[in-house]
């Protein structure tokens, strides 16, 4: 008698996997297993979005709105909570750390605040800059190499996101090495501006 099993996947809806069991007297003689794959949609193995790069890295805090989420910084991963801005590119250096994903608005043009995170251990913090957007230097030179004078190097590597048409935003990637505790991004130089352009996202990892 030949079984044939199927098993739900609600992880990848295109693909369906099965498993195929001969029996000669209630005893498996052979077994196969697999995925029918939903002709016209795409395939391939769900996304996996939990941070890699340590898990224990980098927390949340008392100070941290009960918003925020830490997931794995990769393509395709939300830039920001609550909207479809996917990340498209990423310099290879920044690819798998850990992405604290804020609310839009006011949340994600805000510079982080001292102590909203904890650092397990000494790691290498990246700020994912929106500096350019609707053909608007949000952060111009200038403003970039003040905030390069405050410690702050940038990061060799295309990073992108997708928008919705007529944005046309342009990133920037910055990183400095910061010590295991509260984190505390001071900057003394660059006065950040919070307004509806500005747009800063950060990833964390241990090298």
């Amino acid at each position: 008698m030949l079984h044939l099993r199927f098993y739900a996947s609600a992880e990848e809806p295109s693909a369906i996997p099965y498993e195929l069991a001969a029996y000669d007297n209630d005893k498996i003689v052979a077994k196969v297993s697999g995925q029918f794959v939903i002709e016209g949609a795409p395939a391939g193995p769900p996304v996996d979005d939990s941070p890699t790069d340590s898990d224990h890295l980098v927390e949340l805090t008392e100070s941290s709105p009960n918003s925020w989420i830490l997931k794995k910084a990769e393509i395709g991963v939300p830039i920001q909570s609550a909207r479809q801005y996917l990340i498209t590119a990423l310099p290879p250096e920044v690819a798998g750390g850990v992405l604290l994903l804020r609310q839009p608005g006011e949340d994600s043009a805000s510079w982080l605040g001292h102590g909203q995170l904890r650092l397990i251990k000494p790691a290498t913090v990246y700020a994912l800059i929106r500096w350019k957007y609707l053909g608007k230097e949000v952060l111009d030179e200038v403003r970039r190499t003040q905030l390069v004078r405050d410690g702050w190097t940038e990061v060799k590597g295309e990073t992108a996101c997708s928008f919705p048409n007529g944005e046309d935003g342009r990133w920037k990637t910055y990183s400095r090495r910061v010590p295991a505790g509260p984190l505390v991004l001071q900057l003394r130089t660059l006065s950040w501006r919070n307004n509806r352009d500005s747009f800063v996202a950060y990833v964390f990892k241990s090298r």
